[in-house]
């Protein structure tokens, strides 16, 4: 099977997952008091979409393997809280805390994590739970509240999955600065067309999701090769 058919192949699987992720953020909206915003345009799409398109480019790049199961679930994961998140501005711990469990608990044989032994993925993933988590943690008190306390739980299960080593190009360090960076022009964007005003609360969860995605899904560099 090429590449192509592959790709293709776990697209129309990504759209058929995201239908599925769409339905299960409408439930999870209607048992939610805080989740009150109207849908947003073109809703019923978003899931289907990015599903299919992360999950087709993924196999494609990398083919079908034990690391690209476990990045497609992450995938799928980070689909469905950038929707909610982009909607309710709300990262739910129902769906949250779940999901870090999961990653602490699996760490062992995740092979997103880079390490030689099980014991060795148990750290990175630890270690990369505290720095992320910690990291906007520390935003959340900087900012007083214009970083949610949502985004420091994001953080630390991207740390928990992606994990911190090796040191040098610590994959949950990339994935901060991915999200970082991305937020913080679509941030400029919205103040500069006046869509929001500076004491307007901006959801940066989305973009955590976006630097999460872009750490699996181009593990060395946006021009680097697959593997590194």
């Amino acid at each position: 099977m090429t590449a192509l058919v592959t790709g293709l192949l776990a697209a129309l699987v990504g759209a058929v997952v995201g239908v599925g992720t769409h339905t299960l953020n409408q439930r999870l909206g209607l048992g939610e008091e805080d989740a009150t915003e109207p849908p947003l345009p073109g809703e019923p799409f978003w899931a289907p979409v990015l599903d299919a398109a992360a999950l087709g480019f993924l196999f494609f790049r990398f083919g079908v393997s034990p690391r690209s199961l476990a990045a497609a679930l992450l995938l799928v994961v980070l689909v469905l809280v950038f929707v909610f998140d982009a909607r309710h501005r709300l990262i739910l711990n129902k769906v949250i805390y779940p999901s870090i469990v999961v990653a602490l608990l699996t760490s062992p044989i995740n092979p997103l994590l880079q390490a030689d032994n099980g014991l060795g993925k148990v750290d990175s993933a630890v270690l990369g739970a505290v720095v992320g988590g910690g990291i906007f943690f520390l935003f959340v008190i900087i900012s007083r509240g214009g970083v949610g306390l949502g985004d420091a739980k994001l953080t630390f299960f991207l740390g928990a999955v992606l994990g911190f080593l090796p040191i040098q190009g610590s994959p949950i360090i990339r994935a901060l600065i991915y999200g970082i960076i991305v937020g913080g022009v679509a941030a400029a964007l919205l103040l500069i067309s006046r869509v929001r005003r500076m004491r307007d609360f901006i959801p940066y969860g989305p973009f955590l999701c976006i630097g999460g995605a872009a750490a699996v899904l181009l593990p060395c560099g946006l021009l680097g090769p697959a593997s590194c």
